[in-house]
């Protein structure tokens, strides 16, 4: 075979390889592009279009803000976190709205099956939550103002939320760094929050600001028991002057209190039987001790501050519940009061009365709308209280916590959903933002009560000048 001959064989064979490939690999993009060019449904016509700030005009900071809904991932909850708390304002303001202002039965029943006398049921309940880290930071100013203006009709946080609050009272919290030498720091006796810095010194200033105050209210404690020891005897005394002036066989019997054994025959209709001895100095009413929200409405009372979150709540009549009092500075000055004193001589607080009072404020309202800052115990207290009527009907989330460890902490709306905590409604009532509330509050705030309350001074201005 000639050379030329041999290229043609080798030609022949290559273009026959070339010819089964190309068959293969065209069997393989009618695959691909089938895969990848699938058609798809028409998007609803109402459905909202992705879209971004334009800074080349003039920006508004409202419609700044507005617009981050339109700009997907976190900043759009950002925005369904702004409509939530939005319909919260407009359920607590507005009136003649269905399902604002109604009202129950003047009487209502409590748990025992008592009747007792309610007040007119809110139009929407305003819950604010949070750690506090929260009130460490700048957010207290914010706190303060939704207290002061009363945007916020209940407060939930941790010991921490009470007594820094009172301490930036007394002294200044500082900026620092989240990398600074704890050991140092311990030896200069500053205290690290993050990237902020409280000096030891202020706790003891809350200290020395506090013992005093639990005095007082020992003092107030054992007064009014005392009084109400007194009142009982009183009471009792002149039960037996009245059953003095009886017959005898109408006296309460020792052996009326005992219930008869099965060998006795009970009295005939026709015999009378003794009655019943009057248990009521028995009445655990007949005791007072202070539930944790009333102990820092005496707080707030005391500290007289108009930079203070709780001297506003007590001020405006905001409860501010604390399910976890005594886990911090406030639970070690508790602590040193009481240490080695008899019972007599401790200071009591009743954290049954609190649950109970917070749950009531659940049922005793039209709607319920929750903000929720951070995670930990007040998140749950908030949820918990709103299952007792079958979930709030708004609820905003914010915190950097995931749900991956089952934590309540990292837990989304939905879990919360499945337990009753907030309500399943036709649309989404619900929304957790994924972010520092030092960065995303403001935002949330700036354009909701905010803006509510400056619309609300224009709308005056021009009542005024009409």
């Amino acid at each position: 075979m000639t050379i030329q001959g041999a290229f043609k064989e080798v030609n022949k064979i290559r273009n026959e390889s070339d010819d089964g490939e190309s068959s293969d690999e065209k069997s393989g993009i009618d695959d691909a592009k089938s895969s990848v060019f699938v058609k798809s449904n028409k998007i609803p016509d109402n459905t909202d279009v992705v879209k971004g700030i334009n800074f080349e005009k003039e920006v508004n900071l409202h419609e700044f803000v507005n617009q981050y809904k339109y700009m997907g991932f976190q900043a759009t909850n950002l925005g369904i976190g702004i409509d939530e708390m939005n319909k919260m304002i407009h359920f607590k303001y507005a009136e003649g709205v269905e399902g604002a202002g109604e009202t129950h039965d003047d009487q209502d029943r409590d748990s025992d099956g008592d009747h007792q006398a309610l007040p007119k049921k809110k139009k929407c309940l305003i819950w604010l939550s949070f750690t506090s880290n929260m009130i460490s930071s700048g957010l207290r100013e914010i706190f303060v103002y939704l207290a002061k203006k009363k945007f916020i009709d209940v407060v939930v946080t941790t010991a921490g939320g009470v007594e820094e609050d009172i301490i930036k009272c007394f002294s200044k919290t500082y900026l620092g760094d989240f990398n600074l030498n704890g050991k140092k720091l311990r030896k200069k006796g500053w205290n690290r929050i993050g990237n902020l810095i409280v000096p030891n010194d202020n706790y003891c200033k809350f200290e020395d600001w506090l013992q005093p105050l639990l005095n007082k209210m020992l003092h107030e404690q054992n007064r009014k028991n005392e009084e109400l020891f007194l009142k009982k005897l009183d009471k009792r005394r002149g039960r037996r002057e009245r059953e003095g002036k009886k017959a005898p066989s109408s006296h309460c019997a020792p052996s009326s209190c005992i219930p008869s054994s099965p060998s006795q025959s009970p009295p005939s209709p026709s015999q009378p039987s003794n009655p019943p001895c009057d248990s009521s100095d028995e009445d655990e009413s007949d005791m007072f001790y202070l539930s944790p929200s009333e102990f820092i409405k005496k707080l707030g009372e005391e500290i007289n501050d108009e930079s203070s979150l709780i001297y506003w709540c007590h001020k405006n009549d905001i409860p501010v519940f604390c399910p976890g009092l005594t886990d911090g500075s406030l639970g070690d000055n508790l602590f040193f009061h009481n240490y080695g004193k008899k019972i007599k001589n401790n200071l009591i607080l009743d954290i049954v009365k609190d649950i109970k009072k917070i749950n009531s404020l659940a049922l005793n309202c039209k709607k319920s709308g929750i903000i929720i800052l951070g995670g930990g115990l007040p998140k749950h207290h908030v949820c918990n209280a709103n299952l007792m009527r079958n979930g709030a009907d708004f609820a905003v989330y914010v915190n950097t916590a995931n749900e991956y460890d089952g934590s309540d902490s990292g837990a989304n709306t939905t879990e919360a959903l499945s337990w009753g905590k907030i309500k399943a409604g036709h649309t989404n009532n619900h929304v957790k933002v994924f972010g520092d509330a030092t960065i995303l509050f403001p935002l949330m705030v700036l354009n909701t009560f905010y803006f509510h309350d400056r619309r609300g001074k224009q709308q005056e201005g021009v009542a005024q000048l009409g």
